[in-house]
């Protein structure tokens, strides 16, 4: 005999509303002891749920150690910026004139090396804490929750909180070969 589910279901549910009317009418305080006591055990059963939900993939959420945009080499464009690479606070930040801006690297050339603390991007290694040269904006514009980036490889959110970003170029140049370095 097949149950359906449509027509069961409502009657469930039709019963137990009149069954929780009758009983919150009641103000006989071994029963409201009673169903507070139910209400925990349904609580209880609801954490146990989710937390059995969440060992259902034991690795956390993970984010990249830096953001990405989509690159395919083409035109780009030319001005020159700098400053120097440093993390804090578990963030990967450029910092320049004062500020920290969270910079945003072209995918697929930029890489993190978590043991030596260096980033390679398009071929020149350039370790924490050293300048970084390449094209792009002069100006990084502050960061827009509301607006979709299209971000690539996406680096921790609370990184971009009250900060500027800049979406750099490929042609990173190793600043030991710039003239007074």
């Amino acid at each position: 005999m097949k149950i359906n589910l449509i027509v069961v279901l409502p009657i469930i549910l039709t019963f137990s509303l009149i069954a929780t009317g009758c009983t919150s009418n009641n103000n006989d305080p071994e029963s409201s002891q009673v169903i507070n006591s139910q209400v925990k055990n349904t609580t209880a059963s609801k954490q146990e749920v989710s937390i059995d939900k969440s060992n259902d993939d034991p690795r956390p959420e993970k984010y990249a150690t830096f953001f990405s945009y989509p690159y395919q080499h083409g035109m780009e464009i030319q001005p020159g910026m700098g400053g120097t690479l440093v993390m804090r606070e578990g963030c990967l930040l450029l910092q320049s004139d004062g500020r920290l801006n969270v910079p945003v690297f072209p995918h697929g050339i930029t890489t993190w090396n978590e043991d030596t603390q260096v980033l390679s991007a398009n071929g020149v290694n350039i370790p924490l804490n050293s300048e970084l040269f390449t094209n792009g904006p002069l100006n990084g514009g502050a960061y827009d929750p509301s607006y979709d980036y299209g971000f690539e490889q996406q680096a921790d959110p609370k990184c971009l909180e009250n900060r500027n970003i800049q979406f750099l170029g490929s042609q990173f140049i190793d600043v030991k070969e710039l003239p007074n370095h």
